[in-house]
Formats: structure tokens, sequence, C-alpha cells
């Protein structure tokens, strides 16, 4: 039985509900050449960890020896739940497959693709693909995006770089990974440059349906036995165009467990479905260099290797010439056969389960209801484990905890709230655990507004809004606690690790920090991405959340002896986290595949520099984010909806600071 997935209310969701809608889809094809066992190896890896797949499920195999590098522009992605929309940039690695079952003696073989690199440069896209399907999305930036490919001039279309090494609490710099560039057309070399892709080409198809191994007749039986088994509907879905936007995309969705990071809490099988509903045009890239003999239509890719990131090793990708840049690092050069451009409407449905499982159970068939007891696999006892599985690399991964952020700065302004409200707050966000624990506002409560910035290389910033709580067990034992309603941190790594793993509402966010000047305040800006009211719907932008200001020291603050403020420090900063994990189901809306409720020590040490601040913070007020209203701050609202509210006398500290592993709280 699936529990219910209970939102915030009155905050930004941290991603959609499928289905979606993008209108006038843009789509460039980008096929790529890879050696087929390296393929192979990398798909039975990905896609059935430690060949564990029930023989009922799927065995799978690539259909063909090329992987297509897919540039997409979304310029409008809308849930049809409820009318938000996005646009974003992504770039795509996609692997045709061939999937292969047997169901009650019988064998049954299907079409479908799987993404196993995907990068976009929107957090909400991010968290949505991650968490619905299991897409393994990651952030990236875009500096070069041409929207016009057409012409013939030399120049870059598209530049793609990340923060690496992926890391939720180390230094991270932008390295760059993907070019694509048009080449100018050189008359001199043009027939060598032409042979030689039509000899890639020749010899990649080749290896589909020649190769050593077919002296074994064996492999020819395997495929007559296949084109049997795909039947009419299987062809008719290979024929039917554009066919890479008329498949299912098969994906390992998982999120790690919190206790034992190193297994799974819940992974599973999933199929996407994308159906085209309207072809909008059609075209090849390149048309005029193709006319003179060249099927890369004058394009090229160049995707630099990187240890976290190893696209080209893992694929198998077969470069035409490698070298190294001016960092020392490998980047491979690729000639695309026959690149392509589709611009369609396109919907993505719910998802389908073929199989799941957690930590301590073997796979598991799908649910046919939500409320529906779970039924084994035939021979697939409980008790085996189940590993996370990083065949991509790490780049791409939620951080295992615990987390070391080392010396930071950390100040602490207190917000004047009505405990009410915010008692009302969590028993709503927590309901269902009060037979196992309660989670108690203190009377004399006021809403923590904490910033911390690193003082090391790694420029990590967040801004948290936390209400104290102690957590009462059932035995009467009480513990000094938060919850964070409200997270935002510059680190897209840090929020995937929070939303998954801790089940923290942590948002990717833009946070600017000024530092002072002679005579004035120290000043943070906050920008995250929020579903804002415009003409056709709610879209989701970047906007302000939240400017804050604060002062330091406080001329007229009452004198602390250094043990009364020490004493306040660790009431604030050394106590532990609650949060509600929980992750939302693929097929059944509105239901959660895992729900439980985390707690997270957070610990500082070497506490030095302590001082007393004052500050002021200023809230936009959004329909779908309401901070001020949700958290019951006392304030003044203007006339513009801008609520300002001055802090209480709080604290400025310097320290080590870490984050223990979480611990799952007995449910009821």
């Amino acid at each position: 039985m699936l529990p219910f997935f209970r939102p915030l209310a009155g905050a930004a969701p941290l991603f959609l509900e499928p289905p979606f809608v993008s209108s006038n889809l843009s789509m460039r094809y980008l096929p790529v050449a890879a050696d087929p066992a390296t393929l192979a190896k990398f798909v039975e890896a990905y896609l059935s960890p430690g060949g564990s797949l029930p023989d009922e499920v799927a065995h799978f195999r690539p259909s063909a020896p090329f992987v297509l590098v897919i540039v997409a522009t979304h310029p409008h992605l809308a849930s049809e739940s409820d009318e938000t929309w996005l646009s974003q940039h992504e770039l795509a690695f996609s692997i045709p497959l061939i999937s292969r079952s047997e169901h009650e003696g019988r064998g049954q073989a299907s079409l479908a693709w799987t993404q196993p690199f995907v990068f976009l440069d929107d957090a909400l896209g991010l968290a949505t693909g991650r968490q619905v399907w299991g897409w393994p999305k990651a952030m990236a930036e875009f500096p070069t995006w041409a929207a016009d490919w057409s012409g013939s001039a030399a120049a870059p279309l598209v530049r793609m770089q990340m923060p690496l090494p992926s890391t939720v609490t180390g230094p991270q710099q932008q390295e760059p990974i993907l070019e694509v560039m048009r080449t100018a057309l050189d008359p001199q070399s043009i027939l060598a440059g032409t042979m030689k892709g039509w000899t890639e080409g020749l010899r990649a198809l080749a290896a589909t349906w020649g190769g050593r191994e077919r002296a074994d007749p064996r492999v020819w039986w395997q495929d007559l036995q296949l084109a049997v088994e795909l039947g009419a509907d299987g062809w008719a879905s290979m024929l039917r165009f554009p066919p890479v936007l008329n498949s299912s995309v098969a994906t390992l969705q998982q999120f790690r467990d919190v206790d034992e990071p190193t297994m799974v809490s819940y992974q599973a099988l999933v199929r996407s479905t994308m159906q085209t509903e309207r072809v909008r045009s059609f075209q090849l890239l390149g048309i005029e260099r193709m006319m003179l003999g060249d099927p890369s239509g004058g394009l090229r890719l160049r995707i630099a290797e990187h240890a976290t990131q190893p696209i080209v090793s893992k694929l198998g990708l077969i470069p035409e010439r490698v070298e190294a840049d001016d960092a020392g690092r490998r980047v491979s050069s690729f000639a695309p056969l026959w690149p392509m451009e589709i611009v369609a409407d396109v919907r993505y449905g719910m998802g389908a389960v073929d199989c799941w499982r957690r930590s301590n159970t073997g796979w598991l068939r799908p649910l046919a209801s939500p409320d529906a007891a779970p039924v084994p696999f035939p021979g697939e006892g409980a008790g085996r484990p189940a590993h996370y599985d990083l065949a991509r690399g790490t780049a791409t991964q939620a951080e295992a905890p615990p987390f070391d952020y080392g010396m930071t700065e950390i100040a602490v302004l207190e917000l004047p709230a009505r405990v009410e409200r915010l008692q009302a707050l969590v028993d709503d966000w927590f309901d269902g655990w009060e037979q196992a624990s309660r989670v108690r506002v203190p009377k004399d409560a006021t809403v923590s507004l904490v910033l911390l910035r690193s003082l090391d290389a790694s420029a990590h910033v967040s801004v948290s809004f936390q209400v104290p709580v102690d957590l009462v067990s059932r035995k009467g034992a009480v513990t000094p606690s938060f919850v964070a309603p409200f997270e935002y941190t510059n680190r897209a790594t840090a929020a995937i690790t929070g939303q998954e793993v801790e089940g923290r509402r942590l948002a990717a966010a833009t946070i600017d920090v000024v530092d002072a000047t002679a005579g004035e305040d120290v000043c943070w800006r906050v920008d995250a991405q929020l579903p804002i009211a415009a003409d056709d719907g709610q879209q989701a932008v970047y906007t302000d959340v939240a400017w804050i200001s604060f002062s330091d020291p406080i001329a007229e603050a009452p004198a602390t002896s250094p043990a009364a403020m020490e004493h306040a420090v660790r009431s604030t900063i050394d106590r532990s986290r609650i949060s509600l994990l929980q992750l939302p189901s693929t097929a059944f809306r509105g239901r959660a595949v895992v729900r439980r409720l985390v707690s997270t020590p957070v610990v500082g040490e070497s506490l030095r520099a302590i001082g007393p601040i004052r500050g002021q913070v200023r809230l936009p007020s959004y329909p779908s984010q309401s901070i001020a209203t949700v958290l019951g701050l006392r304030g003044v609202t203007t006339s513009d909806g801008l609520f300002t509210s001055e802090s209480l006398p709080g604290l400025r500290v310097q320290l080590q600071s870490r984050t223990g592993r979480g611990i799952t709280l007995p449910s009821p």
C-alpha cells in the first residue's frame, strides 16, 4: 500500500506533476557511432544492476551501435494537472534498445530507449525528471546555445559546462563538457572527409548485422525470433515517424537509503512514454554538405572526458580524433551521421513501473492499484541486498552523507512569529507519526533565519527558515530539533541530495551576498524558481524570494557573558533536523513510494568570533510561495505586497560545521 504524498500547503512545489505537453519542441539528433560490445556492457550494468532483473521483466540490449546526442529546446513545457509551465534547454545521450522478456515460456520483444546522461539548465525540470521518472538529470550551463543552425560559415552552436567534481561540500569549478560546432567548408579536404564519413557510417551499420559473431547460426536464429516477437505493433512503432518520439524510455529509478547510503531505499525499472501529437517541421542539418557527400552535414562534436562524468568511455563512443586541451583533459571529436531536426508537440504521460524493490526485498511486481499488497516475482525472496547503482559515474548521483562543511560563517536572525500557526503547520505536515513521536513547537518559539557561507574555496552558501521543535518519543524523551519548511542553496548537487536522500525542502537558487562596506549592512538576496501567475497559466521563473540585511554589531545590545552566548549558539546550531522524506509515485498520482520521518544531526565545532547582530527581512508574496503567511511571521505588509519583519537580536559566528547521517524515525 502506497501512502499519500503530502505537499506543504502554501509552498511552491519542488517538482511538477505529469502528464506534460511540450509545445513547439525542437529536437536536433546527432547520431554518433559506438562500439557494440562496450555499449552492450554499459546497458546491462545500467538497467539491470548485477544482472538481477527477473526474466519476466526485460533484458535489454542495444538495437544498433549508435548513440543519439539530442539537443532539445523546450519553449513551453506545461503540466496538465496544474497548468504550471517552464522553458528549458536540454542535452541528452539516448541509446536505442530492444527489450526482451519471457512470459509463460514465450518471448516478447519491444523497442525502447534509455537516456543515461541528461543535462539541463532548469532547477524545476531537474527535480521533476529525477523524482518523477528517475531520469538521471544533472544541472548544466549553456554559455552558447544557437537557435538557428543554418549557414555555412564555421561557428560554435552549443557549449555546455557544469560544476565538477560533483560534491555537496567540496570546491566546484565550471568545467567544459561538450561543444557542437559547424566546420568551414574546405574543398581541398572534402573528399577525404567524405570518404571517412561514409566509411564510418557503413562500418557502424555493418556492425549491426555483420561481424564475426554472425558466423554463429544461433545469432541469426535469435534475430529471427526477435523479428517474430516484435510483431506488427513493434514493427509499426519502428517505422512510425519520428520513431524516437513515439517510444518508451527505460530508466533505473533509484534513491539512496538515508540510514545506509550505499543501499537504496527504493529502486524501480520505470518506463516513461513520449507521444508525438503534431510534427511541425523536419529537416536534415547541413543538407548542402550532405549533397556534396558529407554525411555529417559539416557538424562536429567535442566531448571532454572527466573522472566523474565518463561519457565517452562508458558509452564506447568512437571518435575520429582524440587530443588534449590546454588543461590536459582528454577531448574526443566526433562526426555525427546524418543529423536532423524535428520540431513537434510532444506529450509525456505517466510512467509505468515494470518492477521495484526496497533495500531489504527482492524484485516485486507492479502494483495493480496504490492500495494493493506487493507481490514478489517467483524465486525473488526477501533480504537480497539492493545496492545503489553507480554505473554512470558519480557526477549525476545524489551524494552519500555525512557531510563536513569545514569552516563556515553563520548568521542567525530570530524572526517573531505566531506560535499557533507554526504548530498548525507542523501538525499538518507531519500528520501520521503522532503515535510514534510528537513534534511540538515551544511556546516561546521564533523562526530562525539561518544564513550560512563557507569560508573556503567551495563558495557554498545557503539560506533556511527554521522552526524550533521538541521531538517527544513514546517514552517521553525530548530531543531539541528543528524543521525547515523553506531552504535554498546555490549548489544543485546539494539540492538533489537534500531532496532525494533526506527529504528536505531544499531548492536550488541563486544567492547573492554583498559584503558590508563602511557604514553599510551586509545584504543577502535569494532568487529561486517559483510558479508565477502569467497570462496563460503559472510560469516557473527565477524570481526574488527574499532580501536580507543585517548589521554587526548591535550597539545597544545588552552585555552577554561568553557562557550565555555559547549556550545560545549551541541551542541554535547543535540540534537535529527533522524532515519528511517522501518520494512521488511514478504510476499513481498523489501517492508516494517512500514516506518516512528522518532525523539528521547538525553539529558545530571550534566555535569562534561570536557577536550579536540584528537585521531585517523583506519577503515578496506570491500565491505559490508565501513564506510570511505559511510561517505566521509578524511584521508589516506594504501596499505592493512586500512583507517586512525586523528581527530580534541574533548571533553571528564562525565554526566548523557538519551534518551526520540521517536516521529514520519509527512510523506508526
